[in-house]
């Protein structure tokens, strides 16, 4: 009874009633960078040169209270992104890694381009993005496209944003919106 008396008054749990608390989104660490920046462009990335170290909690390097994503740390990001990009689909008549030949080989024309563009963004943002979401993204690669970009570098420029994204650099559950209320949900 006093445990009982103490959960319920003290710490406010209501047995009846658990609350789980929040979900905390988390950034990817370098290792995980690493690894999905290598599955999704086919370029090997040794983040330890351009990234700077995991902070750690607990011993974790993956904990998202301690992974926090200052300014720096996205001008980083965003020169990575361009880097590896630049390896995955060179400029001109390079030869592109082997996802992005795969990607170019079903989407090839620039009116394929929001199918390419879904389907990259698809995997990087472990999600089907939403309509707006590749609308938008197909406005960037136009945008590219007036500048002098040719096909190959509209793609590039593109998909640089969807690599900086808070979409593909963070992971976390985001409560469905339920008339302003608290509710709990799996």
């Amino acid at each position: 009874l006093l445990a009982d008396a103490i959960e319920r008054h003290v710490y406010q749990i209501d047995p009846a009633n658990p609350d789980p608390g929040r979900v905390a989104i988390r950034r990817l660490n370098r290792v995980e960078y690493r690894n999905i920046m290598r599955d999704l462009t086919g370029v090997s990335f040794d983040p330890s040169l351009d990234l700077p170290q995991d902070d750690t909690g607990y011993g974790f390097d993956n904990i998202a209270d301690v992974l926090t994503l200052p300014p720096m740390l996205m001008e980083k990001y965003l020169a990575a992104a361009e880097k590896v990009l630049r390896q995955a689909i060179p400029p001109g008549e390079g030869k592109l890694t082997g996802p992005m030949q795969a990607l170019f080989k079903k989407h090839p024309t620039p009116e394929a381009a929001p199918k390419l563009l879904a389907e990259f963004t698809r995997r990087a943002w472990r999600r089907p993005p939403r309509v707006d979401e590749v609308d938008r993204l197909m406005r960037l690669y136009t945008l590219a496209r007036k500048h002098d970009e040719d096909h190959r570098g509209g793609i590039r420029h593109t998909l640089t944003a969807v690599l900086v994204s808070p979409r593909f650099l963070f992971h976390g559950e985001v409560a469905p919106p339920r008339g302003g209320r608290r509710d709990k949900y799996p």
